[in-house]
C-alpha cells in the first residue's frame, strides 16, 4: 500500500476516532462534572440543615439542664436544715444525700462556706477544699 493511501486511511480513522471522542466522551465528562458539582452543593445544604437541627437540640438541652439546676439550687437554698448554722454537718450531709437520691440526674451535692471549704456533702466528703485554683 502506498504511503499516501496509508495516511489517508489513518486520517479517516483518526477523524472518526476524534469525532467519536467529541460526540461521546466530552458530553459525558461535562455531565459528570455538573452532577458532581450539584451533589456537592446538595450535600453541603443537607449538612447545614443538620447542623442547625443539632444546634437547636443542644440549645434546648442546655436550657433545660440550666433551668433544672437553678430550680434545685433555689430549692436547696430554702431548706432550713441547710441554711441554719446550728444544724450539725452530719445532718446537712444527710439532707444532701436524700436530695441526690430523689434526683437521679444529680450525681452529688455539697455545701461550702465562703472560703470554699465543704461544710456538708452528699458523699460524706466534708472538709475538702473546693476553691478553684
Amino acid at each position: 500500500m502506498p504511503e499516501g493511501k496509508a495516511r489517508l486511511a489513518f486520517g479517516v480513522r483518526g477523524r472518526l476516532l476524534a469525532f467519536f471522542l467529541l460526540v461521546s466522551l466530552v458530553p459525558l465528562a461535562v455531565l459528570t462534572w455538573l452532577s458532581t458539582t450539584r451533589f456537592q452543593n446538595t450535600l453541603m445544604e443537607w449538612e447545614f440543615e443538620n447542623a442547625e437541627v443539632i444546634v437547636g437540640r443542644i440549645d434546648e438541652e442546655l436550657a433545660s439542664t440550666l433551668s433544672r439546676n437553678i430550680e434545685y439550687a433555689l430549692f436547696l437554698a430554702e431548706d432550713h436544715t441547710l441554711i441554719s448554722p446550728e444544724v450539725p454537718p452530719e445532718e446537712k450531709s444527710r439532707v444532701l444525700a436524700a436530695f441526690v437520691k430523689d434526683h437521679p440526674l444529680t450525681l452529688s451535692a455539697s455545701l461550702t462556706d465562703a472560703s470554699g471549704i465543704q461544710i456538708a456533702d452528699s458523699g460524706k466528703a466534708v472538709g475538702e477544699d473546693k476553691k478553684r485554683p
